[in-house]
């Protein structure tokens, strides 16, 4: 019942658009603000209105990085990627306390390391990560 309620999240953002295409595994609140990590990107919506104020897909995802004295975790972003339009080259999460940026960076990085993985056994057996 908890896993059906935390995968109902995704249905209220962008009108569903990612509910049952996608399985949150990943939820981390800061406030006024959540970022959501599936197995296909990381989102970044304000709480109670669900309202997306941005995502990254794993592919764009170049590095992550800290910045303790603004409490702050800087996504660094390729641009562009498999004909993507341009996008921005980073996105900043500000997590208001120490323990929330440590915890919104492990959480991006293990959500990172998990794509990886799934992303290397595709290949291995031959078949692609979508």
């Amino acid at each position: 019942a908890a896993a059906a309620a935390r995968q109902s999240v995704l249905s209220l953002i962008r009108a569903g658009e990612y509910y049952g295409n996608e399985t949150l595994h990943a939820h981390v609140g800061l406030g006024a603000c959540s970022v959501l990590c599936t197995e296909k990107r990381v989102l970044h919506v304000r709480n109670g209105t669900w309202e997306l104020s941005w995502q990254a897909e794993w592919p764009r995802l170049k590095g992550v990085e800290l910045f303790p004295d603004r409490e702050r975790v800087v996504l660094q972003l390729f641009t562009s990627f498999a004909g993507a339009p341009r996008g921005p080259q980073q996105r900043a999460i500000e997590c208001g306390n120490r323990a929330a940026m440590l915890l919104v960076y492990r959480t991006v990085q293990a959500m990172r390391a998990q794509y990886n993985e799934a992303l290397v056994k595709g290949q291995l057996s031959g078949g692609a990560v979508k």
